[in-house]
C-alpha cells in the first residue's frame, strides 16, 4: 500500500500514530494525520500555513476539541479510521492528478482538504486553505519532486537489512513492551532540528542523543 510513498510521508504516517496514542484514541484519525504532517514537513506548513504560530494554533485547537482519555500504549496498533483510510486514497488520487508517480506530503494535505468529513479539513479551511487553491499552487509548483528512494533488490541493503520505517506504516513491527517512555523521548528527539539522532542503550528509560 505505501511503495508508492516518499520517506517523508511514510513518518508522517507514523507520527500521526504516535499522536492518536497521546490523544488515547482508539484509531488514527484525520486530525492525527494532520499533527503528523505539520510534524514531520515544517516545509510545506510554512508553506501554506505561512508562520509558526498557526501551526501551534492548529495543535491547541485539536487538543480543546478532542475528548482525550489516557494515552495509549505505543505498544497498540492503533488503526486508521474509515475517515483517515479515504485521506489516503484521495491523496493517491491527487498524485495521480498532479501526474506525479510518488505520493508525498503535498498529496497528504490535499487528501485532507478534500476530507470534508473530517476534523482536518474543518480546522484548515478555517485557516483560509482552499482545495483548488493549494492544488493550483501545486500544480505549478510541486513539493516532493523525486520518487521514494528504495533499495534495489540485487544490493547489499536488501538483502542484509529491513526497512523499519516501512514495516512500522504497514503494522509488520513486534510491539515494544515497557518502552513507552522510550519511545516518547525519541519521538521528541527526532522533532529537534539539530541534534536529533536517537540511541537506545541498557536497560529502560536509558534515552541518550
Amino acid at each position: 500500500m505505501f511503495e508508492r510513498y516518499t520517506e517523508t510521508a511514510r513518518r508522517v504516517i507514523f507520527f500521526a500514530r504516535y499522536e492518536a496514542s497521546q490523544f488515547g484514541s482508539a484509531y488514527i484519525e484525520s486530525e492525527h494525520l494532520l499533527l503528523g504532517l505539520l510534524r514531520e514537513d515544517k516545509a510545506l506548513a510554512n508553506r501554506f500555513l505561512h508562520s509558526h504560530a498557526a501551526v501551534e494554533s492548529i495543535r491547541k485547537e485539536i487538543e480543546g476539541r478532542s475528548d482525550v482519555r489516557s494515552d495509549t500504549s505505543t505498544s497498540v496498533d492503533l488503526p486508521l479510521s474509515h475517515i483517515s483510510k479515504r485521506v489516503l486514497a484521495y491523496a493517491a488520487e491527487e498524485g495521480e492528478r498532479l501526474s506525479h508517480k510518488h505520493i508525498g506530503t503535498e498529496h497528504l494535505l490535499l487528501g485532507l482538504l478534500r476530507e470534508e468529513g473530517g476534523l482536518a479539513a474543518e480546522i484548515l479551511n478555517g485557516r483560509g486553505l482552499n482545495l483548488s487553491t493549494i492544488r493550483e499552487e501545486l500544480g505549478r509548483q510541486p513539493h516532493e519532486k523525486s520518487l521514494p528512494v528504495r533499495p534495489k533488490e540485487t544490493s547489499l541493503l536488501s538483502k542484509f537489512g529491513r526497512d523499519l520505517t516501512q514495516a512500522a506504516v504497514e503494522g509488520q513491527s513486534h510491539p515494544l513492551v515497557d518502552r513507552d517512555n522510550e519511545l516518547k523521548r525519541v519521538v521528541q528527539i527526532l522533532c529537534r532540528c539539530t541534534n536529533n539522532n536517537p540511541v537506545l542503550i541498557g536497560e529502560p528509560d536509558a534515552v541518550r542523543s
